[in-house]
Formats: C-alpha cells, structure tokens, sequence
C-alpha cells in the first residue's frame, strides 16, 4: 500500500467550482480515451413507491439496508429494502436490472428484466427534477474509471465513512485537504477512516463514496455493510442457463470492476452525467522593457485557462530599476476572460521626491508598486496616514 498525498493544480481547482446540475458533486471523472469527464449524483438512487418520487440520497454513507442495517428513515420508521412493493411507503434503493420504469419488481425470473431501461430516464426530485437529465455507466466506462485514466490505482481504495464500510473514487487530479491523507488500495476497510465532518472536507473536492449496501434476491436483503454491488448499463453475453449484466463489485477480499450478476438480482445504483464545459480564456504576456513577466503556475497553458484559475504574475525588473506599474493584470488575479498583461519599470531614483513636512524633518514621497508612500523618519506611511509594515 502506498500513502500517497496530491498537489493543487490550478485547472482543478477551477473545475471544482462548477456543478453540472442540482445534486451533481463536485469532481470530475475520466471516462473513456476521448477525454470525456462526468459527475456523480450526491449519493445512490433511492425511490418510494407509494409517492412515485425518485430522488438521490442525502449523503454519499447514507443507504436503506434491511430492518436493522442501514440509516434512511420516514419520520421515525426504518425504511427496508425486503419490504420493496408497489405501495411501500419508505425508500428503497436495490434494483433489479434495468428497473427505470419498474422499480419495484421483485420477480426472480432473468427473462423479466430483458431489456434496459436506464434509471436517469426518471425525474429525480433533488436532481434537477427533470427527466433525462442523468445515466449509468457502461462496463466499459467502469472499467475506464477503475484501471485505465490517468493515474487510476492511486485514486481509489476502500475506506469507511462515518462509520459506513465502502468504496472512494477520487477524481482526476485530486487533491487532499490539509490534514487529511488517502491510501491507495488497502485490503480492509479500516485504513481510510473519515468523520462525517472530515469526510465533507473530502467531497467537497470531488471525492466520491459508495457504500457496501449489499443486494437484493426478490426479497431477501444479504451482504450489508460486506458488499458493495453498483449496476453497470451492459448486459454480458447471455449463457445457456442464466442471464447476467455487469457491475462494479467490492469486498475486501474482491474488487472488480467488470463483475456480473443474475439480472433480477436488486444492486445499488449511482447515476452520471455528462460534466459541464469548462470555458477557457488566452492570457498574452507582453514582456516590457528593463525587467520580465512571468507566471508562477508553469503548468497553465495560457493559451487555454479554466474560467476562475487565479494567476499569480511576477514582474522582475533588470538591475537598476523597479516595478511602477500594472496594466491589465496583477499578482492573484482571477481570469474570467481573455486578458493581455503588461507592466512598466523605472529607474530607482525615479518616483522619489522630497517634500517639506509639517515638523521640519526630512520626508520623501514614494511611489512602490504603483502606490503613492510618504517615507519619514525611517517609516513609511500611506496617503491616509497608515503605517506601512
């Protein structure tokens, strides 16, 4: 196992300030060799029958379980995935295969889930509530995200969440919060543990978590909080006996990417969509003369720079003089369109005057970075009297 901690790139924390829709979380995911990137919903997809409303769940740990494993309630009432029916007034969240617009079937017959119909067709209340607006993976795409983007073995691993045994993915380019680590890969659950509190830390730079909800076989609920079972789009070549889709499944002792199961089986599903175009903007640096401009992200293309990515400009001015001004940009500036940066250097004598002072004492005016300084008596003031540290 390898501790493994990541570095800010500006272009990441750009693209983590912008959401998709209602419900989508923050990091972006790698999904195939084109490049294309989605986002996860905020937590797996849970439905009540007796309302008809779909809707993702509250918190990335939070799933429905069995009468006495699980942590989603109505009013006081446990909700329970073996109590799964047309009318059943509490949650439920393992589907059969393709159950968009079945949710609550439970028959145990392969040939009743022969044909796909995707969960994202629905309108998901705290998802944009609109229909069409989310999709789940393809094995393929699974298997993308599992093995193959930049990086991937160093990007997931087991870990428990608020006391929740489970499954993280972290986005492309992640980046850890102060204090916090992450280890890649460990064989139990217990070596990435997080507090709800530091877990929110986590999300809110992308990271996604699935938890070990188990499955479903018609009514019985086994494996909570020993399995993670999460439905792919693909249906794997039919046997002679048996039909099986594809899925990502997770223990200790067994994770993969490209397992199956009998499609009547009830698994977990988490929903994508597409991740939202990032704008991009030119920044052209005029060098000017006696001195250079250069930025200290050296790995920004300023050809192409994520809306919001804050630049940090240095002006270094030739020997003998120094920095009168900007135009056009400064040191932490926010690029939220196309911008040419330039500034102007002077002579070190120049921008310095003596003036008389009220007290007869020796008192120079100073122009520094483009600010007007009085210096006296060997400290330096602004225009409104301040003491400059």
């Amino acid at each position: 196992m390898k501790k493994i901690y990541f570095f800010l790139l500006a272009a990441v924390a750009c693209s983590l300030q912008m959401n998709a829709t209602e419900g989508a979380l923050q990091g972006r995911f790698t999904i195939n060799q084109n490049g294309d990137q989605v986002v996860f919903s905020q937590g797996n997809l849970q439905y009540q029958a007796s309302t008809q409303t779909w809707r993702f769940a509250e918190n990335q740990y939070d799933y429905v379980g069995d009468a006495t494993s699980g942590n989603v309630y109505v009013g006081e009432t446990k909700s329970d995935n073996s109590l799964i029916s047309d009318t059943y007034d509490g949650w439920i969240d393992l589907f059969g295969w393709g159950t968009g617009n079945a949710p609550t079937k439970v028959s145990m017959n392969n040939n009743d889930y022969m044909t796909f119909t995707d969960w994202g067709i629905n309108a998901i209340h705290n998802g944009g509530n609109a229909a069409d607006q989310w999709r789940t993976l393809s094995k393929a795409e699974w298997n993308y995200l599992f093995s193959k983007r930049a990086n991937a073995d160093n990007l997931r691993g087991l870990a428990t969440v608020n006391g929740i045994p489970g499954y993280v993915f972290l986005p492309d380019g992640f980046v850890v919060p102060t204090d916090l680590g992450f280890t890649a890969n460990p064989n139990n659950w217990t070596i990435n543990v997080y507090s709800a509190t530091e877990w929110q830390q986590m999300e809110t730079v992308g990271a996604v978590f699935l938890p070990a909800a188990g499955e479903r076989i018609g009514t019985e609920v086994i494996e909570v909080s020993e399995y993670g079972h999460y439905w792919s789009s693909t249906q794997n070549p039919i046997s002679q006996y048996q039909v099986y889709a594809n899925k990502l499944d997770f223990h200790p002792n067994s994770i993969e990417s490209d397992g199956s199961s009998n499609i009547y089986y009830g698994l977990s599903v988490r929903l994508v969509q597409a991740a939202p175009v990032i704008p991009t903007w030119t920044v052209t640096i005029v060098q000017p003369e006696h001195g250079t401009i250069s930025v200290e992200e050296t790995d920004v293309d300023l050809d192409a720079v994520p809306d919001g990515t804050e630049l940090n400009f240095i002006a270094r001015p030739d020997e003998g003089y120094k920095l009168y001004s900007w135009d056009g940009g400064y040191p932490g500036m926010e690029i939220t369109e196309d911008v040419t940066v330039t500034c102007t250097f002077v002579p070190d004598s120049e921008g310095v005057e003596e003036v008389p002072s009220d007290q007869g004492q020796s008192t120079n005016k100073i122009l520094r970075n483009g600010l007007l300084l009085i210096e006296r008596n060997g400290r330096t003031y602004n225009a409104l009297g301040a003491e400059m540290k």
